[in-house]
């Protein structure tokens, strides 16, 4: 009789451990699908008189680039960042002819030179007077402006870390930081009077603000921190991290403005040439997923749904020693190519 009756407990406790992690899953599983097909949140950051604009960081190409295209798509007008005029001057122009009702501009700051950079597109702004919304924090980089894509920490010249930190985290927080401020503000003058006892240098009128977005895009590199990556990664976790700490602080300050991360994996772009599949989208697909997270109500989200199921399985379903041992085989082996590149090719010469 005691041994029934233990038994019963048993398949009973395991019946119900099994019942509650069979409904945490079909939780799980019913909130990814709703975040992946949501409609966005992102007309709340339009406004048509005066009409929006948005600026993008790092938009010569790749996926800042598909940021501006699909943010002119959605109505907004676009400031096109970049270090390069000529880049920027070209994609204005195409993206002109693709959306001749609306307004898009330039402004070149090198995003190395962190605080003449932000000082730069800070003026740049308040002196046109756009009324700015959306700021896309896309800037960043593996490489710096040049060098190995792979390496290890104490083979980075000082030089290569500093424009690492500077694209990567300087610019975009003090960018931030500057920018902040301007975010929902439109200052216009006032009405033209006749009446004498009006003073004409009178400082321009403030509306009241309006609600305003800033997307910070992180990379899988944070989350898996990646050897051979290990600056980079640490860079992107530094990002996702200020932009939920952020989203939570403008919360608490009852501040209309939402801070949205992204996390990115793969893509295909003028600096990724892997061909497109189903879990490599193009640069363009990657920012029209992630303006489509705009309003979910999270910190941080994967932009991609593609790349939040390969995180799923990286992150939750792997132990932590196989994650480890899987991905360090690959980082190993990319940091060994890449050396083995260098080397043929310094050979060669």
């Amino acid at each position: 009789m005691s041994s029934l009756l233990q038994n019963s407990v048993v398949r009973n406790t395991l019946l119900t451990v099994g019942a509650t992690t069979a409904l945490y899953k079909t939780y799980q599983l019913a909130n990814f699908i709703g975040l992946y097909t949501r409609r966005s949140l992102l007309p709340r950051y339009l406004s048509q008189s005066p009409s929006s604009w948005a600026i993008v960081t790092g938009a010569s190409d790749g996926i800042g680039a598909g940021f501006a295209q699909e943010l002119l798509a959605s109505g907004f007008n676009v400031i096109l960042h970049g270090r390069n005029s000529s880049k920027l001057s070209d994609l204005k122009s195409r993206l002109q002819e693709e959306y001749p009702s609306r307004s898009i501009d330039i402004v070149v700051a090198d995003a190395t030179d962190v605080l003449k950079s932000v000082s730069t597109i800070t003026d740049f702004v308040k002196e046109k007077g756009y009324l700015l919304t959306v700021l896309i924090n896309n800037i960043g980089s593996v490489t710096g402006l040049g060098g190995p894509h792979f390496t290890t920490i104490e083979t980075i010249s000082a030089a290569h870390m500093d424009a690492l930190i500077d694209l990567n985290a300087r610019f975009m927080l003090h960018l931030t930081r500057s920018l902040l401020p301007l975010l929902g503000q439109y200052r216009h003058k006032p009405s033209p009077t006749t009446d004498t006892d009006t003073d004409s240098t009178s400082p321009p009128e403030t509306t009241s603000p309006h609600p305003a977005l800033i997307m910070t895009i992180s990379s899988a590199a944070s989350p898996a921190a990646l050897p051979f990556l290990t600056l980079y990664a640490s860079l992107k976790s530094l990002a996702s991290t200020f932009s939920v700490a952020l989203g939570h602080e403008l919360a608490l300050l009852n501040r209309p403005i939402e801070s949205l991360g992204i996390l990115v994996a793969n893509v295909s772009s003028a600096m990724n040439k892997s061909p497109t599949s189903l879990f490599t989208p193009s640069s363009r697909q990657m920012a029209r997923a992630a303006l489509e997270k705009v309003g979910c109500g999270r910190r941080e989200v994967w932009g991609y749904w593609a790349h939040g199921v390969q995180a799923a399985v990286v992150f939750e379903l792997l132990g932590r020693r196989v994650r480890e041992r899987m991905l360090g085989k690959v980082q190993l082996e990319s940091w060994r190519g890449e050396r083995r590149e260098v080397t043929g090719a310094g050979e060669k010469e």
